[in-house]
């Protein structure tokens, strides 16, 4: 577990919740419970709820004897018997609006993972809910409260002639993090994944209005994506990559006759200037208590109303939405014109990046989440539904894709999905 005693030291000063409840049951609901656990004193309850990974949550918190202060919730509970609770959102994007709604009906204050929600319109809606009840909602940006990243942000920003930005966040196939594997959400595009990082650490030192440019280069079947922006008017070229062979962090800006370069593939993070190193964090990382460590302390406050952390508005994430939206749509017609180019082609086989785009199409839309079936043989009947549907139309339209991948997923769980 993490040293986060700076942080426990003015843990007096403090007017903790009676008790903490976070959602979820994967692997970054995990890293948040142990963080919890070393960061609040004693009193503090604390539950953790996964309709769906319970068990093995609750097998978990016994491996890591965390049960004398962690008790594991299957169901969202109908009322909450603590006089002051908060909730952290750690479960799947497509849960998180069902558990801050449940939270705000609650008038719990609730801090939200990355993205709020799926879309623009949802995480709206929720704010609008959150004013109504008069909650806080708050939504986690956790590069925000990196020493590296404020540093980085404090240089960029006294330049005067920022002429582009360039960024590159790669992930690779295999990667542990916090102790475990780290796994992406396959029905989770790439875009949707990382701009809310992205967007958010930009903004600390551009905030300026984005503009999504329609030149979008798609790779890999979705999961190589080139990315073109407009920040204010500075041009801003953003790479994602799953399945890279490396893990790569990398801010790149252009201000006059500088290049001032943020890399954080490893942590700390470095900054340079042109080629020279600005600094070393190494000592500094020793001592300073953990990025998510503070963003807990800063929701905490906000809670007590010793203070609201800027970094943790919820508007932040709400105008990302409004950008992944904005992507979507381009998106969706460069996978639409992937799809038919593949689908068209004689061989039978599917290839490697088709399988990935089929993998993110199914899980995006796919309720049976739990059905025995294998993945890959559901991925194999949804594509030779596919081609067959598409071989029956003789000029192929985006729309006509469009309904024969519906079509396909309908015929998938009523044909197969349901059976071993």
């Amino acid at each position: 577990m993490q040293n986060i005693a700076i942080i426990n030291s003015d843990s007096d000063s403090m007017h903790w919740p009676d008790s903490i409840i976070v959602i979820g049951g994967g692997r970054w609901a995990r890293v948040l419970l142990e963080t919890i656990c070393n960061l609040t004193p004693v009193f503090v309850k604390i539950y953790v709820l996964s309709p769906r990974n319970h068990t093995v949550m609750a097998e978990w918190i016994l491996s890591c004897d965390l049960d004398y202060r962690v008790e594991v919730l299957s169901c969202y509970p109908k009322t909450i018997s603590e006089k002051t609770s908060v909730v952290i959102v750690a479960n799947a994007p497509n849960d998180h609006e069902k558990a801050i709604e449940w939270a705000l009906l609650n008038q719990l204050p609730v801090l939200v993972e990355k993205p709020i929600t799926k879309s623009f319109v949802a995480t709206k809606r929720l704010a609008n809910l959150a004013k109504i009840q008069k909650t806080y909602l708050a939504a986690a940006h956790v590069f925000l409260f990196s020493s590296y990243i404020e540093k980085f942000s404090k240089l960029v920003s006294k330049e005067k002639n920022i002429s582009s930005v360039r960024v590159i966040w790669a992930d690779p196939q295999l990667e542990y993090r916090h102790g475990e594997i780290k796994k992406y959400d396959p029905g989770l595009t790439i875009f949707a994944d990382c701009l809310p990082h992205i967007l958010s650490i930009l903004g600390s030192f551009i905030p300026n209005s984005v503009k999504v440019s329609e030149n979008i280069l798609f790779l890999k079947g979705g999961a190589y994506l080139k990315l073109n922006l407009l920040l204010g008017l500075i041009p801003c070229e953003i790479e994602m990559i799953r399945n890279h062979n490396s893990r790569q962090r990398i801010i790149e800006v252009k201000a006059g006759h500088i290049n001032l370069t943020l890399d954080f593939s490893s942590e700390p993070g470095v900054i340079y200037s042109d080629s020279t190193k600005l600094q070393d964090n190494t000592n500094e990382s020793v001592h300073e208590p953990k990025p998510l460590a503070k963003m807990l302390l800063a929701f905490f406050q906000a809670f007590s109303s010793i203070n609201v952390d800027s970094r943790l508005d919820y508007t932040i994430g709400l105008k990302v939405n409004q950008i992944i939206d904005d992507v979507e749509i381009i998106y969706a017609d460069a996978l639409i014109g992937f799809l038919s180019d593949e689908l068209k082609k004689s061989s039978n086989d599917i290839s490697h990046d088709l399988f990935y785009t089929l993998t993110e199409f199914f899980w995006a839309h796919i309720s049976d989440s739990d059905s025995l079936v294998h993945l890959e043989q559901r991925i194999n009947y949804l594509y030779r539904t596919l081609k067959k549907l598409v071989s029956e139309i003789s000029i192929i339209k985006k729309s006509d894709l469009n309904d024969a991948l519906g079509l396909a997923i309908k015929q998938c769980e009523l044909n197969n999905f349901r059976t071993e």
